[in-house]
């Protein structure tokens, strides 16, 4: 290994996990002179965000563009692929009141949306709700914590079946970290509410949720954005890096507070890696199970019970009877929770008059939809002629795509799990768990990579300020 000063010092560094934020904190890492070596379990980069191909056609794991309300953060992938990553407009659609708005909704679609009667009992139901926050304490679940946000009407009509649904569980098993953390807003409630705490007639306290959906560009290419994660491999491989696919990690070996080496696993069989980091974007419970020696009974007990919701998607070639003119659209009341439509331009869609349809479902890993994609399938076409989005003969091919790590569950309670966990990692010198897995956030592709990338420089000031413990 190299020499020098703290600050010259050079690292081996083993990356595990190639999704989007693993590749970007990798690349990084190659630029700054690190010698890198990427892990990816799958046979394609991306993770979430990999573009598969089919035949004459790419298809993605559901609906993912490179997005962020900070151009700065979108400017190196537009360094990377050049002309191809191209910018399209935010439109996002939702079915609401069986008709169809842009997302997120206005003040005008509400009003519009609503019958008179529904409409007077739910501003009356928020009504309570804002003069009654605070009063209360802390809302014990999700269900509580959005009945406080927007009254109990609003809860009925717009969340608690979407919610429940999306999640496989009642709202009042899930953690009201949901709701502060990711649970999307009612941008005109929102801007309402910032209308009555300027006028004083709610204190700023009783704002709770103020997060406001932004409208900034979505940017991706004619493939999907799988080949802006190609081509951040192919730079770490340039930069001297290695990067394999079909390759998990299977144990972490660690000396006292220090990683050593990592065991990855491939159909060659099994191999130690040494290395001096180690950046982990794998999901957090699997970290803590792969570790060795392993952890203490209960920091173990919290990895295992900290989970994920599974995401089958269905992916279909179709001559549409119907377009929704949209990138994705939600639909509260269909099998699947999210449809995202992809036509030229700028994609290409083999034939050309045909477009793909991507529908999302949340499933558990080893549940009904899961197991019997087939049956899944012939639920979402079923459900797409209802819509009259395709005819039953309209549909030329179908892909079912499977991820079983999607979204991290805010189930009740999990934060202590979370927090045991997490606090037994940061016991390693030379570890980080970052990324949407690796840091259990349910958070977005881009600040996701930035924050990961983060994490490893605060990593490697750490380990730099302690150069003797990193000799030969």
């Amino acid at each position: 290994m190299s020499s020098g000063t703290a600050n010259e010092r050079r690292f081996a560094a083993v990356v595990a996990g190639g999704g989007p934020a693993g590749l970007f904190a990798a690349w990084k890492l190659a630029q700054a002179g690190h010698r890198v070596h990427v892990l990816e379990r799958e046979e394609v980069l991306g993770g979430l965000a990999a573009s598969v191909r089919r035949g004459a056609n790419v298809y993605a794991y559901g609906t993912h563009h490179l997005h962020s309300p900070d151009p700065a953060q979108i400017a190196p992938f537009q360094d990377l692929v050049g002309a191809e990553l191209v910018a399209l407009e935010r439109r996002l659609k939702i079915k609401f009141m069986d008709r169809f708005y842009p997302y997120p909704l206005s003040a005008r679609d509400l009003l519009l949306g609503m019958p008179p009667a529904l409409m007077i009992g739910s501003l009356f139901s928020l009504g309570r709700a804002l003069l009654g926050r605070g009063a209360r304490g802390e809302p014990e679940n999700a269900e509580e914590a959005i009945i406080r946000l927007y009254g109990r009407k609003l809860y009925d009509l717009m969340f608690r079946d979407y919610t429940a649904r999306f999640w496989g569980v009642p709202v009042e098993r899930i953690s009201k970290t949901f709701v502060d953390k990711r649970m999307p807003g009612i941008n005109a409630i929102e801007k309402l509410k910032r209308l009555l705490a300027r006028a004083r007639l709610i204190s700023a306290a009783r704002l709770g949720k103020t997060a406001v959906i932004g409208s900034g560009a979505m940017h991706t290419t004619a493939r999907g954005v799988g080949p802006v994660f190609e081509a951040l491999g192919d730079a770490i491989r340039r930069l001297g890096g290695a990067v394999e696919t079909g390759t998990e990690v299977a144990a972490v070996l660690c000396d006292g507070d220090r990683v050593r080496a990592v065991v990855c696993r491939s159909a060659a069989g099994e191999r130690e890696i040494p290395c001096d980091l180690l950046v982990s974007t794998i999901p957090i419970p699997h970290l803590g199970q792969r570790l060795r020696p392993a952890p203490p009974a209960p920091v173990l007990a919290a990895a295992n019970r900290l989970g994920f919701r599974a995401l089958l998607v269905v992916a279909l070639l179709v001559r549409p009877k119907r377009r929704l003119d949209a990138l994705f659209t939600y639909f509260p009341d269909r099998v699947f929770h999210r449809l995202a439509e992809v036509a030229g331009p700028p994609a290409q869609v083999h034939p050309p008059e045909c477009s793909i349809l991507v529908a999302e479902l949340t499933c558990d890993e080893g549940d009904a939809v899961w197991n019997d994609p087939e049956a899944a399938r012939a639920a979402v076409v079923e459900d797409l002629v209802a819509e009259g989005l395709i005819d039953r003969g309209g549909v030329l091919e179908t892909h079912c795509l499977k991820a079983a790590h999607a979204y991290p569950r805010y189930a009740l309670g999990f934060e202590s799990d979370l927090e045991s966990l997490l606090e037994h990692v940061r016991g390693y010198a030379n570890l980080t768990s970052t990324g949407r897995q690796g840091a259990f956030q349910f958070t977005s592709m881009v600040p996701s990579m930035h924050l990961a990338w983060r994490q490893t420089q605060e990593l490697l000031q750490r380990m730099g300020s302690h150069p003797a413990r990193w000799k030969e």
